[in-house]
């Protein structure tokens, strides 16, 4: 898992519970694959997942004073986009 540290209790807060959604919902689509769900819904659900996090972390660091460019390009790594 991965732990937010940024030292502003709100955005570590929001960003850690972010985390954990994606994490359960990486579970989520797991276990639907095993059941014998498609490779690539299974792929374009964890990419999903991820930029949904992604947009998550964006809003909470605007929304607290923290620079967001790190979630920012990560998104555009994952969508080719920024928003």
């Amino acid at each position: 898992m991965s732990i937010s540290q940024s030292g502003n209790a709100a955005h570590d807060t929001t960003s850690n519970a972010s985390e954990a959604t994606r994490q359960t919902a990486d579970a989520v689509a797991l276990a639907a694959f095993k059941a014998g769900g498609a490779s690539a819904t299974y792929q374009a659900s964890l990419n999903a997942n991820a930029a949904a996090d992604f947009r998550r972390r964006i809003a909470s660091a605007v929304a607290n004073g923290i620079n967001a460019e790190v979630f920012r390009q990560g998104l555009w790594e994952l969508t080719g986009s920024f928003a």
